[in-house]
């Protein structure tokens, strides 16, 4: 009789898939399928969350979940997790075209946009130069999450122009992307960046544009959840010419050796004085400047809101000297030795209008709601010539449990620093239903094992 309670038991955890876990929190239906956004057409039934298809590894140790308990406002959640560094990424991302997008296009014209990689182009979900936008979606830091952990979790990333190209003597050319295929192609491939004759195989001297850093990213290094804001002047990007900031040089604008980036990290906070095991809303409002003019990429604009904290208001350098627009995705890319989980949900994108003369915005929403509907009441305090601006909040989201850090900036007001402060009530935090450490949803394979030989 005890046995056939046991095997009972066996049966229920075994059904529930549940495991006790210390430290990492696992949960949710795993997504096992990836797509390759410039080979793959995707159909209607293979977009999360109505902006999203999975890119990167699928192998095991390196997943997606899809947790419909660990809500963020009612929303989904999704578990990244990656063992090692092993693998580049296992992210979500915005960047893909779908058969209704690409119904006019098709056979050999088709097969030339996979050649020369920009299948993906034709979904426009990317911002133009020259628009504002802003961005919503919910964080969740767990608690094995710490000072050796390193990963990008979200950035925007720009689309090169993938018929760009320079010739061996300098010259910077585009064509159309059928004329490059017939042109170029048949002439020779590219390595990367890099080009080499078809039938010597040697390189022959040219070089296309293939991309490079993405033009801003959020960060965890060092015990650091951190910002970094790029510019590339280069039609083509040279990809040998790199720059990097690590959080210890926070307050630095940092050139490539050959000048053609720059690299700046306007907002760093320490890992310990943000929440853990619970969600943060995080929302960022961005211009996308233009490339061209005497100073092309220069009056970039980026705001950060944390749980309706303003937490950074900077102006620069920002973004790639292409033709495309920027994309989204968030997920893990370039973990650290030790690995990495994160928890993401509840994005959505639409379109601001925000004034270079002050802090107020409006917005239409391009796209379904996909985050709370409680907007934070924001009054800025500027004093006329001066140099401090001070943002005050209030919400029903979560505060935060320490004051925001101070961050020296470039402001349109002329001023060089920025404090925001905020009060908050807890009426509105989205509680997760599971996670964490303790008993986890995960493979109950070991459990099931084990009770297994305790019914013998």
């Amino acid at each position: 009789m005890n046995r056939c309670l046991i095997l009972l038991l066996v049966a229920v955890l075994g059904a529930v898939n549940s495991v006790f876990v210390y430290g990492l929190e696992t949960g949710g239906v795993r997504i096992k399928k990836r797509y390759d956004p410039n080979n793959d057409v995707i159909k209607p039934e293979q977009i999360y969350s109505d902006y999203f298809i999975p890119v990167g590894t699928r192998l095991s140790g390196y997943r997606i979940s899809k947790d419909t308990e660990n809500l963020y406002y009612g929303l989904p959640s999704y578990h990244f997790y990656m063992k090692d560094d092993k693998f580049d990424r296992v992210e979500m991302t915005t960047n893909f075209s779908t058969y209704r997008e690409l119904s006019k296009i098709r056979g050999k014209k088709r097969r030339e946009l996979r050649q020369v990689k920009a299948l993906s182009y034709y979904g426009r979900r990317d911002v133009a130069k020259g628009q504002y936008r802003t961005y919503e979606y919910g964080l969740w830091i767990p608690t094995s999450v710490d000072n050796s952990t390193k990963a990008i979790i979200s950035q925007w990333h720009g689309m090169p122009d993938r018929t760009t190209y320079r010739t061996p003597k300098g010259k910077v050319e585009r064509l159309s992307k059928f004329r490059f295929c017939k042109r170029i192609l048949r002439k020779m491939y590219f390595v990367e960046d890099k080009g080499y004759d078809l039938e010597t195989e040697e390189p022959n001297g040219y070089f296309v544009d293939q991309g490079g850093y993405p033009p801003l990213t959020l960060q965890i290094k060092g015990g650091k959840l951190y910002v970094l804001a790029r510019a590339d002047f280069n039609r083509v990007t040279d990809k040998t010419d790199r720059v990097s900031l690590s959080p210890a040089r926070s307050k630095v604008l940092k050139y490539s050796p050959g000048e053609t980036k720059v690299v700046a990290m306007p907002f760093s906070k320490d890992l310990s004085e943000l929440p853990k095991k619970q969600w943060i809303d995080l929302k960022w409002e961005i211009y996308w400047p233009v490339a061209t003019g005497t100073t092309p990429l220069s009056n970039g604009r980026v705001k950060l809101f944390i749980n309706n904290e303003k937490v950074m208001d900077w102006s620069g350098y920002l973004g790639n000297n292409d033709e495309q627009g920027t994309y989204f995705k968030y997920g893990i890319y370039k973990p650290g030795k030790t690995g990495v989980e994160i928890r993401l949900a509840g994005f959505r994108q639409y379109k601001t209008e925000i004034s270079q003369d002050d802090n107020h915005s409006s917005s239409t929403v391009i796209a379904s709601a996909t985050t709370p509907t409680s907007t934070p009441t924001v009054v800025m305090n500027t004093s006329s010539g001066g140099n401090t601006i001070t943002a005050s909040a209030s919400t029903t989201a979560i505060p935060t449990s320490t004051p925001v850090n101070k961050v020296v900036m470039n402001t349109s007001s002329g001023g060089n620093t920025v404090t925001a402060s905020a009060s908050a009530s807890t009426t509105s935090t989205p509680v997760a239903a599971s996670g964490g450490n303790g008993i986890v949803r995960g493979s109950g394979i070991p459990l099931i094992v084990f009770m297994y030989w305790l019914a013998q």
